[in-house]
Parts: C-alpha cells; structure tokens; sequence
C-alpha cells in the first residue's frame, strides 16, 4: 500500500509470485473519507456515549474511586504480629 498524505490518496498494489509482476488492485481519494463521523463501527460512538453516562450516573463516585468505606483498611504496621511476619533473609 502507498499513501500520499498530502494528496489524500492512497494505492494498494498486490504482487504476485507466479507472474512475477506487481498488480495495482486498487485507487482511492480518502479526503471524504476522513470527514465522516460514524461509518459502519459498531458499537456506534453515540451508544458508546450513552452507556458511559448511564454508568456514571449509576457510580457518580467513579469506577475507579470507590467509597470510603468500600475501600480495604489499610495495614498499620504497629499492628502487625511478628509470627505472622515471613523472615526476610540479610
């Protein structure tokens, strides 16, 4: 494939072995291209949309920040028990 970014055209060449010959198999100006907003994606951008703003209403803390209290304590190490502790060797 060759593209030329400042005509906004690219060429897709295919090569093949048994000719030994290199076969121009398709042309296209993608300027239009370029310029749309939603061509066959799927989920669509705007469903896409929805559902983040269905979920952020439904967790408007955020997924990555929980509550307080759903958070795990965290560990004080005046608490830790010293049997409990793996020996680290030196």
């Amino acid at each position: 494939m060759v593209m030329d970014t400042n005509r906004q055209t690219l060429a897709v060449y295919e090569y093949r072995a048994g000719e030994q010959s290199l076969v121009l198999t398709a042309g296209r100006d993608f300027g239009y291209d370029l310029q749309l907003k939603n061509f066959n994606t799927d989920p669509a951008p705007e469903d896409i949309k929805q559902k983040v703003e269905q979920e952020e209403n439904n967790n408007p803390q955020g997924m990555n920040n929980p509550p307080d209290d759903a958070r795990p304590a965290k560990a004080n190490p005046a608490d830790a028990n010293p049997a409990d502790t793996p020996a680290v060797p030196k």
